[in-house]
């Protein structure tokens, strides 16, 4: 058993028994590097604080096809993109671990209507094509063994005051059930344009505690 202090101030042991030998004021933090999870002092015990922690990001220096973000295996994700417009309209869309195979199925509705697609190479992540900025934010239930579960939305246009941006949610599958997400790449879909320079994507990523 070894327990040291970092330097940043908080507790490293080897493996997650090791944590009962520390006696210290709640609210002391403590890492075990086995797991590669933190855990806080509480009244009842060390629990782990089971945080959301950034995994993944990219931006894009120059304008691209696509952006990609590589990352740990968590069960659970959260995914922010904002794509500062295309070279032409087309629908953005989203692919994991660079599967283009008809492995995806989405129902997406803005304020008028709803669009749904069955056996997809990927997920759109608008209902009408654009060539202006979109903002993005999505959710990913991520077990290994089981199909993931996936929902986004996000205001669609109307980057400007005198503008209300459109509403848009999804409801999607990526029926892939062996393994775990550990990639996502956003793209313009079939039209292969370029996404503009400054087009961004940060992946969260936790397990359960």
């Amino acid at each position: 058993m070894a327990i040291v202090v970092s330097a940043n101030g908080y507790f490293e042991v080897d493996t997650l028994g090791d944590l009962a030998s520390i006696t210290t004021h709640v609210g002391s933090i403590a890492k075990v590097i086995s797991t590669t999870k933190y855990y806080h002092k509480q009244a009842n015990g060390w629990k782990s604080n089971s945080s959301w922690e950034i995994i993944g990001q990219a931006v894009l220096a120059s304008p691209a096809e696509s952006i990609v973000v590589t990352f740990a295996a968590r069960k659970y994700i959260r995914m922010f993109a904002r794509v500062e417009g295309k070279s032409s309209s087309s629908k953005s869309r989203i692919r994991f671990n660079a599967d283009s195979g008809a492995n995806y199925s989405f129902r997406i509705a803005d304020d008028t209507s709803t669009l749904t697609g069955l056996n997809q190479s990927g997920v759109d992540l608008s209902k009408e094509a654009t060539a202006n900025v979109e903002f993005w934010e999505g959710l990913v239930h991520n077990p290994d063994g089981k199909v993931k579960r996936f929902f986004h939305g996000g205001p669609f246009d109307g980057d400007v005051a005198n503008q209300a941006p459109k509403l848009q949610s999804a409801r999607a599958n990526y029926a892939v059930a062996v393994g775990q997400i550990t990639s996502a790449t956003i793209d313009s879909g079939t039209a292969g344009v370029n996404l503009l320079a400054g087009t961004e994507m940060v992946v969260w990523g936790r397990d359960e505690d």
